[in-house]
This record gives structure tokens, C-alpha cells and sequence, in this order.
């Protein structure tokens, strides 16, 4: 016999990681971050994915804007070259 590894959560998992692929899954309620801005941002328990709409190659920064006390920059060449061409997923 095999060993049956599904789970209630396959039904979420898209068939492509793309915002056609979450649609298909069920997935909904797609913003922009210019939109959070405005209304707070839910604090509901949910699955959250961040989309990029463009497939164009991103410009990464020399230097991270995040955290207030721990410096989260990574290297621009390893970001280069760890990004995957196309990805809509991040």
C-alpha cells in the first residue's frame, strides 16, 4: 500500500505560483501596497502571498531599508543571482 500524503491544505496549493495559479486555488482579496497604506492591515489569520506583477529583472538595493536594529543586507550580485527570471511569487 502507499503512504496517502495528502493534506486539507492541497486544495491551496495553486498549480502554477502565479496570480491566475491563486486565483484558481481560491485564492482572492489582491491589493497593492499602496493600498495598505490607508486601511490598516487585517489581522486575521490567513494565508498572505506577495505578487509581482512585473517580470521584468528588479533593481535591488545597495543598501536594506529594513529592520531598526539588525542591518538585513544582502549582497546586490548574491540577489542576482539567486532571483528566478519571470517570478511573479516572491
Amino acid at each position: 500500500m502507499g503512504l496517502d500524503v495528502t493534506t486539507p491544505f492541497d486544495r491551496y496549493v495553486p498549480s502554477a505560483w502565479t496570480r491566475v495559479g491563486l486565483e484558481v486555488a481560491g485564492y482572492s482579496g489582491f491589493l497593492t501596497f499602496a493600498s495598505l497604506a490607508s486601511p490598516p492591515v487585517t489581522k486575521a489569520p490567513g494565508i498572505y502571498v506577495v505578487l509581482r506583477s512585473s517580470t521584468s529583472a528588479p533593481v535591488f538595493l545597495e543598501r536594506s531599508p529594513a529592520g531598526k536594529v539588525l542591518d538585513h543586507t544582502e549582497a546586490v550580485d548574491v540577489l542576482q543571482r539567486s532571483w528566478l527570471d519571470e517570478a511573479e511569487v516572491v
